[in-house]
Parts: C-alpha cells; structure tokens; sequence
C-alpha cells in the first residue's frame, strides 16, 4: 500500500495536499480531512480485519506505522 503512495507521490501531493488518503489493495479509495474520519470509513468499507492504509500526503515524509490485521 505504501508502494502505492510513493510511485504517486507528485500526483498525490498536487491533489491531496495536507488530506488523508485512504488506500486499500494499491487503490485510492477516498481523501479525508481527518485521521479519525479516514479510518471509521475504512472500517466500515472493509471491517477490522482487512489491511487498509491511512496516509497524510504532506511534503514532509511521514512515520508510518503499519498494523496487519491478523
């Protein structure tokens, strides 16, 4: 998923700048203005036990850190 966001990177930072994105499977799914609202419609898309990304696209390199749901 994170493969996803660097190879768009550009793309992502003219259109989604300062948003969080929601990925899922290397597909963009949606932008948010909010962490929390990003991952409630995660969860409600995909349930607790599926793998999805939430990202901040900023030009500043984020942490990641990514929970697998097993």
């Amino acid at each position: 998923m994170l493969k996803y966001v660097n190879q768009n990177k550009d793309k992502l930072l003219s259109m989604y700048r300062n948003k969080y994105i929601l990925v899922q499977n290397g597909e963009l799914i949606n932008s948010f203005d909010k962490y929390e609202t990003a991952t409630k419609e995660g969860i409600k898309l995909f349930g607790f036990d599926a793998d999805f990304l939430i990202q901040y696209i900023t030009d500043i390199e984020p942490t990641n850190i990514i929970i697998a749901a097993n």
